[in-house]
């Protein structure tokens, strides 16, 4: 039989949690960013992200601009770069 002292589960319990916590980090990132696409990057970090090319493709994408926005700069578009408008002589 195994030996488990206490000084094997104070590593083991706190490694653990952080691998965990390292794997669910791109869809924690999505989520955070609100991302329009986070469930679907969730879905590839659970089901691809053993491969490590998974991994790293749920992260770049939860990386990306694609970001739902929120309040009066959602409905106005205030935050989208206005068009250079050449100007008049």
């Amino acid at each position: 039989m195994v030996n488990i002292t206490a000084w094997s589960l104070w590593i083991f319990v706190p490694g653990f949690a952080a691998l965990v916590a390292v794997y669910f980090l791109p869809g924690f990132i999505a989520f955070r960013r609100k991302h329009r696409n986070r469930v679907a990057i969730l879905v590839i970090n659970i089901f691809l992200g053993l491969t490590g090319i998974g991994w790293v493709v749920a992260l770049i994408w939860a990386f990306t601009g694609d970001i739902e926005l929120e309040g009066v700069e959602a409905e106005t578009g205030s935050n989208r770069p206005r068009p250079r408008v050449p100007p008049t002589l």
